[in-house]
C-alpha cells in the first residue's frame, strides 16, 4: 500500500487502474518485523540523499526539469522515490521473497510530492513535473511489484489532501471523539489494478 499525503487523486492514465472512494481516511501506523533483506534500505535524510548522489540512482533516469538537485524539498521527493526504486529492486535481487508461502505487506508513506505543493504552489511548473514524474514512478512500481511476484500482486494506492485530527481518538473512549465539522472533502480515491474493493484491516 503506497499512500500519497498532499493530493486528493493523481492523473493516471484512464483504463489503468480501478479506482473508487475512502471515507474518513486516517494515518494508518504498522508495527512489526521486516525481513532482514530490507535493513540495507537508507532510512535517513542524509542517508538517502547520499544514495541519491550515487551510481545507478533514479537520477540518471528521470527528466527533472524545474526540479533541483540542490533544493531540499526537491530532494525529498526524489528521495522517496529512490526507495520505491530500492524495494522493487531489492525484491527482483532476491527472488525467493516473492515465492513464500507467507502474504508480504509493504506500506509506504509519501510526503514529498505534499512538499513541493506547499513550497512552490500547486500551481506551480514543480508541482507538475513532480506530480507527472510520481505518477510514471507509481505505475513502475506497481507494474515490478505485480511481475515479480507472478501476478499474486495487489498495488492499492490511497491519495489523502490531508489527515483530519479530529477524526484521531485521543481518549480511551470512542464517545470523546471530535465530531467533524463540515467536511470539505471527506473522500479520497485509491487505485489497485485487479480489485474493486480492498479492505485495509489490521489489529
Amino acid at each position: 500500500m503506497v499512500m500519497v499525503k498532499g493530493v486528493d487523486k493523481l492523473a493516471l492514465p484512464p483504463g489503468s487502474v480501478i479506482s473508487y472512494l475512502l471515507e474518513n481516511t486516517e494515518r494508518v501506523y504498522l508495527v512489526g518485523k521486516a525481513n532482514s533483506v530490507f535493513e540495507d534500505l537508507s532510512v535517513t535524510l542524509g542517508q538517502l540523499h547520499n544514495h541519491l548522489f550515487q551510481e545507478y540512482s533514479i537520477l540518471s533516469s528521470l527528466p527533472l526539469n524545474s526540479l533541483s538537485r540542490n533544493n531540499g524539498v526537491d530532494l525529498l521527493f526524489l528521495s522517496e522515490l529512490q526507495v520505491l526504486h530500492d524495494i522493487s529492486s531489492l525484491v527482483s535481487y532476491h527472488k525467493h521473497l516473492a515465492k513464500g508461502h507467507s502474504p508480504d505487506l509493504c506500506s509506504l508513506e509519501l510526503a514529498g510530492l505534499d512538499e513541493t505543493g506547499k513550497h512552490y504552489g500547486e500551481d506551480s511548473e514543480q508541482f507538475r513535473v513532480a506530480s507527472k514524474i510520481l505518477v510514471d514512478i507509481l505505475q513502475k512500481f506497481a507494474g515490478d511489484m505485480y511481475n515479480l511476484y507472478g501476478g499474486n500482486a495487489v498495488v492499492e494506492l490511497v491519495t489523502v489532501k490531508s489527515f483530519d485530527t479530529s477524526l484521531v481518538r485521543k481518549t480511551r473512549t470512542i464517545f470523546e471523539a471530535k465530531q467533524m465539522k463540515n467536511p470539505a472533502s471527506p473522500c479520497n480515491l485509491a487505485y489497485n489494478f485487479e480489485y474493486s474493493v480492498i479492505f485495509n484491516i489490521m489489529l
